[in-house]
């Protein structure tokens, strides 16, 4: 089984200050920043006063913008708490390129494939995460708090794209794979406004029947996203905010449009035991055990609900 973590790195900054005789930072300051040409980069100390530093936003459950609390963010050296500006990426990224700070031979030994006890294979190696042979282009990199920051490594094109955003909400779409689709010339599509946020505040001001109606007036824009995930992200919401009977509605609204889908379906049914109604969340469970036998989650409701 594969989880992700970043402890290990903990263990291996403290390594390196003991066979250095340096403090992690001086370390990363004298072999990596400097030598890359890195001048924005700064361990994320919370105390301290970055330059130009941004200030983060996040929203709250009902979906209103506000300031993001304060973390310490130091407590994840050395696997994150690393502050940064695009520019400061792309140096990095260039400087992996050009070989200035890994040698090719130790680049290639940090892109082999994780093999997990039972022979699956995942895309991820010593830091970096790398695309497989299904995609069009090969590059490696990481991602940040949800696609909020991205690092991507072209090595075959020689390109480095990068992007930040003070800003973290539930998985935003990624801007540089946006940015790489462009510079690649694979897609001339713009990115789609998402619509959830916008169809919560009329269904919570207005009702459901407000949003529906909306839906079909403008559900033939091209410019904004009606993917069944903003769907979703709807439901969620409302029931999130105990609208809960809203949310049921929305549910069955999507598998109007998307019918027959698992996740929707169990979604449903939770929503269905939140509202005391086991008949009704004990009949979509099993139609996800239908549709799907392995799935887990359905599994284990059903043996919570009948015993067996």
């Amino acid at each position: 089984k594969y989880l992700y973590t970043t402890l290990s790195y903990n263990l291996l900054s403290a390594i390196i200050e003991n066979v250095t005789g340096l403090y992690f930072e001086e370390y990363l300051k004298k072999f990596i920043f400097d030598p890359a040409g890195m001048k924005n980069t700064y361990l994320d100390y919370y105390n301290v006063i970055i330059p130009y530093r941004a200030p983060m936003y996040t929203r709250n459950k009902k979906r209103v913008l506000e300031n993001a609390p304060l973390a310490d963010h130091s407590i994840k050296l050395a696997g994150g708490g690393i502050i940064s500006s695009v520019e400061d990426l792309l140096k990095f990224g260039n400087a992996i390129l050009n070989n200035t700070l890994l040698k090719s031979a130790t680049i290639d030994s940090m892109l082999k494939p994780l093999v997990l006890p039972n022979g699956n294979t995942r895309n991820y190696g010593l830091g970096f995460s790398f695309t497989d042979s299904t995609s069009k282009r090969f590059y490696f990199g990481h991602t940040g708090a949800w696609n909020s920051a991205d690092l991507q490594i072209y090595p075959k094109e020689k390109v480095v794209i990068a992007h930040v955003m003070n800003y973290r909400d539930r998985y935003p779409e990624n801007p540089s794979n946006y940015i790489a689709s462009i510079y690649f010339r694979d897609t001339t599509e713009s990115l789609k406004k998402p619509i959830s946020d916008f169809y919560f505040q009329i269904g919570t001001r207005f009702g459901l029947d407000s949003v529906f109606s909306l839906h079909e007036t403008i559900k033939t824009d091209s410019t904004i996203n009606f993917s069944k995930r903003e769907w979703m992200f709807l439901a969620s919401d409302l029931e999130n905010n105990n609208y809960i009977q809203d949310a049921i509605i929305t549910y069955i609204k999507i598998l109007e449009m998307f019918p027959e889908t698992t996740d929707v379906l169990l979604a449903l049914g939770n929503a269905y035991l939140k509202d005391k109604n086991e008949g009704l969340a004990l009949k979509n469970f099993r139609r996800v055990l239908q549709l799907e036998p392995n799935n887990q989650q359905a599994a284990i409701q059903i043996k919570k609900l009948t015993g067996n």
